[in-house]
């Protein structure tokens, strides 16, 4: 009687399971190690054991049996070297008893047993190209040498050069640890030959019985996974502060605290700021963090990396057992979980020097400064380059939970608008190779936390782009009035799209008090030479930023309708902006379209006002850069 399709079906699966079930197995799982702790190619890294299940016997009972066992490595090569368990390639080695190879089967009367027959040969090399590792076994006649369903087992415990080979070439398998590096992989291949010819001679010519030849067989397996552990997470402050115009921008203005609504990072927990200490304000830039994104074994795989304590728990904060920041210890010599660090940097790169005396802290997100952690004060002449350093393991851990940046002014020197505070942490490890070479890579990452408003940012709303129209269509001038009676003022330019994307910018001039500039939109845009930047430099004050065009502007972003110019001065403290739209014959005054925009804040005129910008000043955002 002929099958139905749904017994056919059936039957099928079964044939392919009753198949594998039957066929060599090699072990479905591996390892991972954390890419920071493969710092060099010449790297001699533990190799994890890999264990292969025969379906058939090896039956040595009336006659000698021999195997070939082939491990060929998918990347890295297996170590070979001066003092190593292969001192040179195609070499043969005796390896019985070093449990280099080890099998576990039933015998005749099916006890389990754990070592090789007596007797039993087992040799071994390494190929000239170092992927392979070869086993040449012999099994001497007996009457109970009856393998059954042996499993193979190489590289069964830890002791590089005697009972495990070592694996070279893992740097270029993991790679680069980066601001979060893409994970990688490491595979093996297994083939069992049912003879060898007592040297290093490498079979190619499988017989029927071979385990990796049998239908069903799985000869291909994960041996090495590798992950990044460590990254950081950059928070910026929810607002910027503002200068107060009012005091010729020397001190930010009344209840501008920009830190409201900021939160301990990962939590809803409100942070608490600094006690006041000067009179011109303080600024809150934002918070910086280590996370433990990933699980990845130390190289002893039994610590994850940067977790001192086992089993790891992902939850827990760091604590200073797990760095090793030992003062003039700069050897790598640990493989238990311990970051071994050389020192801990959170570098802030200001795009304007803040003044002499005002004081820049990481705290704790409750108010309290980070322990093993400078505070820093701004030098005579200022400064544009911030460094919190940790050189201990108390203050590497403070660093790493959490450093919330605050600033404070004198209130006696001028502050300068800035964008974004381009902010690096590193954790720089030990440098100096030990024996065996367990140093780690850096960890290393970039963001953006919250620099200072409040400066002149005024958007020319009616504008008609030089790129869009050429030498024929419509044009604008615009003419820009220093009006203060004190301050310079440097002016900048920027494209804003019609289609909401921010594109080229650049210096257009630096004006003296009571100085005037006109320039037309052919000469404007010949300045905007600096692309925008590709990522969202405002924080959480912006939503949606995007960025194009390159070095120049580009024109027809949005049909019909005209493109934004955006002037933004860092040091001025007042600023008028007039535009003029020649259109054929016609000149237009398009000044008035610079009018109040209140959603920014309702303080343009400030209580006594040098400098006010009561009507001009309308832009939220300075410089995308």
């Amino acid at each position: 009687m002929k099958l139905t399709k749904v017994a056919f079906a059936i039957a099928s699966v079964l044939a392919v399971v009753a198949g594998s079930a039957n066929a060599g197995q090699i072990n479905s799982s591996s390892a991972t190690l954390a890419i920071e702790v493969i710092k060099t190619n010449a790297q001699n890294v533990r190799a994890p054991s890999n264990t292969y299940g025969f379906a058939g016997d090896v039956d040595a009972r009336t006659n000698e049996q021999r195997l070939q066992l082939q491990y060929t490595l998918s990347k890295g090569t297996w170590t070979v070297g001066a003092g190593q368990r292969f001192a040179a390639v195609d070499t043969l080695t005796d390896v019985s008893g070093t449990g280099l190879l080890n099998v576990a089967y039933n015998d005749a009367l099916d006890a389990p047993l754990a070592a090789f027959p007596a007797g039993t040969a087992v040799n071994a090399f390494v190929t000239a190209d170092r992927k392979t590792l070869v086993f040449n076994v012999t099994v001497p006649v007996a009457a109970t040498n009856l393998l059954k369903k042996p499993l193979f087992t190489v590289n069964a415990n830890g002791n590089v050069g005697v009972d495990n080979v070592g694996i070279n070439g893992l740097l270029d398998v993991a790679g680069a640890a980066a601001c979060v590096a893409p994970d990688s992989a490491l595979d093996i291949n297994f083939k069992h030959f049912t003879n060898h010819t007592g040297n290093t001679t490498v079979q190619t010519v499988a017989s029927p019985d071979s385990e990796h030849l049998r239908s069903g067989s799985t000869n291909d397996a994960r041996l090495l996974n590798f992950t990044q552990n460590l990254d950081f997470q950059f928070v910026a402050a929810p607002s910027t502060s503002r200068t107060d115009a009012a005091t010729l921008n020397k001190a930010l203005t009344v209840g501008s605290a920009n830190w409201t609504g900021a939160t301990l990072i990962g939590t809803a927990t409100a942070i608490v700021p600094p006690a006041a200490a000067l009179a011109g304000g303080r600024h809150y830039l934002g918070a910086v963090k280590l996370r433990q994104r990933g699980n990845g074994l130390d190289l002893d795989y039994t610590h994850t990396y940067g977790d001192s304590v086992a089993p790891f728990v992902a939850a827990s904060p760091f604590i200073a057992a797990d760095f090793d920041a030992a003062v003039g210890d700069d050897t790598g010599t640990l493989d238990d979980g311990k970051i071994e660090l050389k020192d801990a940097t959170f570098k802030l790169t200001l795009p304007a020097a803040w003044p002499a005396g005002t004081t820049v802290t990481a705290t704790d997100g409750a108010g309290a400064a980070l322990a093993g952690v400078n505070a820093i004060t701004i030098p005579a002449g200022g400064a544009t380059e911030l460094v919190f350093t940790a050189t201990t393991d108390a203050g590497a851990a403070a660093l790493a939970n959490g450093a919330y940046i605050f600033a404070e002014f004198t209130g006696t020197a001028f502050i300068p608008q800035t964008g974004g505070v381009v902010t690096v942490a590193t954790l720089t490890k030990d440098t100096v190779a030990g024996t065996p070479d367990l140093r780690e890579q850096d960890n290393s990452c970039s963001g953006t936390l919250t620099g200072i408003g409040g400066g002149i940012k005024i958007d020319v709303r009616n504008y008609a782009a030089y790129a869009t129209f050429g030498d024929t269509g419509p044009a604008t001038t615009v003419r820009i009035i220093n009006n203060s009676e004190a301050q310079a003022a440097d002016v900048y330019g920027q494209i804003i799209y019609a289609d909401g994307t921010y594109g080229a910018w650049g210096k257009l001039a630096d004006l003296k008090p009571r100085e005037v500039l006109n320039m037309s939109n052919k000469d404007v845009e010949a300045k905007l030479t600096n692309a925008a930047a590709a990522t969202n430099p405002f924080g959480t004050a912006t939503v949606g930023y995007e960025a194009k065009g390159g070095t120049a502007v580009v024109g027809g972003s949005k049909a019909g309708i005209s493109d934004r110019l955006r002037i933004v001065s860092n040091t001025g403290t007042t600023l008028r902006v007039q535009s003029y739209m020649v259109v054929g014959s016609s000149v237009i005054d398009t000044s008035n379209a610079q009018g109040v925009d209140f959603e920014n804040s309702g303080d343009r005129v400030p209580v006594n006002a040098l400098d006010a910008q009561p009507v001009s000043q309308d832009a939220i955002n300075g410089l995308g850069k």
